[in-house]
């Protein structure tokens, strides 16, 4: 809504500083922002006679009004009336009333500034120093904020905050809007280590080791005299979402408050503030040194290295549903290891990730294919109804791609979840990601992406009521064939993974057919994909390179059953002749006249290793748009529920195109094909 003083504050400062080398007008329209704030830092900065103006009000311009103006106040370096104009148009641009912009710094601007300060947690003496003058251009608000959550106690906090660290060098004034965020955190750290008795040259607002050493152990009977680390402390323990009375007295209260969120956090819960709770109070890893019982990983758990696993204490391993379509990185379940995690008596909960790593990539279609997606995956390994699939935010969102992407993005996972069934949501992200997600209904736990303690999702946010998972450190483990790197993650028990998979015969056909072209690039892209065993033709790559698709059924009457080139698999070698390999490379000639490079022999050995017990085929035919097709015919053996075997088939049709010559596609030129032949 516009406010008739911001507007006259906005033409005041563009009628005088408009056409001045690094001054950018703002839109006159009375509504007060950042716009209008970097408007009136570039005139200060002006006034100072800065000419490389910027948007934000750093240390040189601060230097320099404490050079010339120092403290501004009525009847105290107030003649340049600019200035005084600035003072009085950023007052009415957050809402406290100057009077009027007359460049005279009378009562009534001294009376705004006072109730301003007085606000802030400052005297109330009508001063505008340096440090105020920063705040004042600023967004910042020194009111509770109720409608973004805040609370009058927060606010107190950071009342107090600003008037005992106010003289500090590098303490700046916080917002007291009772709002929970990023710079009252980094303000608390700040507070840590003033009270450790650290130089300014030396705190710096970041939770290291020295700070982290010089923390003092807290417990019934502590209280504060010359230091305040109660305070803080309480302070701390309000920030997390556990009230406690800020008094800087550690009593019952404050200890039943320690040890409730001790067990929260998964640490021991005796009531008593060592470097563990203060670490899990102040940075998302916590103390990254504790050793949890859950992880999550990109490797395939072998028997070597869930015996690695066992012995190091841990019960629960994280792992994928699907690959990511195009990459090479072989990160998904793999055939028969969740026989082999659960008989090392080990539980799994499922991942789903493609890519998920900016912003671009959320919004509603997208969740609702990745639930699609992500069910016919889980689907196919056997997990149960009930089952929590953890969907992936792998970036650093901010609170407005939240709004504007990632919750679009997890209400269509949720309905469309719920109108295939079966599966609960989980949210791997940052702590604020997490939080709202499943604050809006979308997720049932969370998974904690709290190893970046820089993410700004994360430094001013609370761990999410429902965590499951906390990510805290990336460690490797045992050695030889046992040797794994793991994220390791500090569980809550409010998911313990599961212990078992509900195997029917169409899951198992699905996934031994998915795997026969594991490792072999463009066929492993099947794994993406369901398999539909009706012998009707799906495409799954159609570009300018290349088409692949496949049909595949239980009857073994589909594709050219040709004998003549059949070869037998047997425990992983497929036997070749002579005469058959001159039958089968045979068509290497044709594409040797294409311009191709089919080297037939190598993938009848790769496909040879993932079929095992079968038989392969290769044949070439030709399109109805007379493209040349490369067909792979394969029949692998596979053990059903009941102990029989049936030999399902799946046929892969490869045609390859040349993108430079539209009018003879089938033409394609070596090095096109080799990067998906090899």
């Amino acid at each position: 809504m516009a406010d008739e003083a911001v507007k006259a504050a906005q033409v005041w400062v563009n009628k005088t500083y408009s056409g001045r080398s690094g001054y950018t007008t703002v839109n006159e329209d009375g509504i007060t922002g950042w716009s209008t704030m970097y408007a009136l830092t570039k005139a200060l900065q002006l006034e100072l006679g800065i000419t490389a103006t910027s948007n934000n009000f750093g240390s040189g311009t601060l230097s320099e009004l404490e050079r010339q103006y120092n403290t501004i106040s009525m009847g105290v370096n107030d003649k340049n009336t600019n200035i005084v104009k600035i003072i009085q148009s950023a007052l009415f641009s957050k809402g406290y009333s100057p009077g009027s912009i007359s460049g005279t710094f009378g009562p009534e601007t001294e009376s705004a500034i006072s109730k301003m300060k007085g606000n802030m947690g400052l005297s109330e003496d009508g001063k505008v120093t340096p440090k105020v003058f920063k705040a004042l251009l600023t967004m910042d608000a020194y009111v509770t904020l109720e409608n973004y959550g805040g609370t009058e106690k927060i606010r107190t906090i950071q009342q107090w905050l600003n008037k005992r660290y106010i003289n500090r060098k590098n303490f700046y004034i916080q917002p007291a809007d009772g709002v929970y965020s990023r710079g009252t955190q980094q303000a608390l750290i700040y507070a840590i280590q003033y009270e450790e008795g650290l130089s300014d040259s030396v705190a710096n607002g970041n939770f290291g080791p020295t700070t982290k050493n010089n923390l003092p152990t807290l417990q019934v009977g502590s209280q504060d005299g010359t230091t305040q680390f109660v305070h803080l402390l309480q302070a701390a323990l309000i920030f997390n979402n556990f009230e406690v009375d800020f008094d800087g007295i550690f009593g019952n209260g404050t200890k039943e408050k320690v040890s409730a969120f001790q067990t929260f956090s998964g640490l021991m819960g005796d009531g008593i503030v060592g470097a563990q709770s203060w670490s899990s109070l102040l940075v998302s890893t916590g103390d990254p040194n504790r050793k949890g019982t859950a992880l999550d990983c990109v490797t395939e758990i072998t028997p070597a290295r869930a015996q690695t696993l066992v012995n190091a204490g841990y019960e629960t391993v994280g792992r994928y549903l699907t690959n990511v379509k195009g990459t090479l990185l072989n990160k998904k379940i793999q055939s028969g290891e969740l026989a082999t995690i659960f008989n090392a008596g080990l539980t799994v909960f499922p991942i789903y990730q493609t890519y998920g790593g900016s912003a671009t990539y959320f919004n509603a279609t997208q969740g609702s294919e990745d639930a699609k997606m992500a069910y016919t995956a889980a689907k196919s390994y056997g997990f149960e109804e009930g089952t929590i699939i953890y969907f992936a935010v792998d970036y650093d969102s901010t609170d407005d791609e939240i709004s504007s992407k990632i919750l679009p993005h997890f209400q269509a996972i949720y309905s469309t979840m719920q109108t295939l069934g079966s599966y609960k949501i989980g949210i791997y992200g940052t702590r604020n990601a997490c939080s709202r997600v499943s604050k809006a209904g979308y997720a049932v736990t969370s998974f904690v992406s709290d190893m970046s303690t820089g993410f700004s999702g994360n430094l001013g946010f609370a761990l999410p009521e429902n965590w499951a998972f906390d990510q805290i450190s990336t460690i490797s483990l045992g050695s030889g064939e046992g040797k794994i790197e793991i994220d390791n993650n500090i569980k809550s028990g409010r998911d313990n993974g599961v212990n078992k998979v509900i195997k029917t015969d169409e899951s198992i056909i699905e996934q031994e057919l998915r795997t026969v072209a594991a490792g072999i690039f463009p066929f492993s892209e099947i794994s993406n994909y369901r398999v539909e065993m009706d012998s009707e033709p799906h495409i799954i790559v159609n570009d300018r390179y290349y088409k692949l698709e496949y049909k595949a059924s239980l009857d073994t009457d589909i594709g050219e059953s040709n004998s003549l080139n059949s070869i037998v698999i047997s425990e992983g070698k497929p036997k070749i002749t002579t005469s058959l390999l001159t039958t089968l490379t045979s068509g290497e000639s044709i594409a040797s006249e294409l311009e191709l490079d089919i080297d037939t022999n190598k993938l009848i050995y790769s496909f040879a290793s993932n079929i095992n017990n079968g038989f392969i085929s290769t044949y070439i035919t030709l399109s109805s748009d007379l493209e040349v097709e490369y067909n792979y015919e394969i029949s692998k053996a596979v053990t059903l529920t009941s102990g029989l075997v049936t030999t399902p088939k799946i046929i892969f049709t490869l045609t390859l195109r040349n993108p430079d010559d539209p009018i003879n596609p089938n033409v394609v030129p070596v090095e096109v094909v080799e990067p998906y032949l090899d």
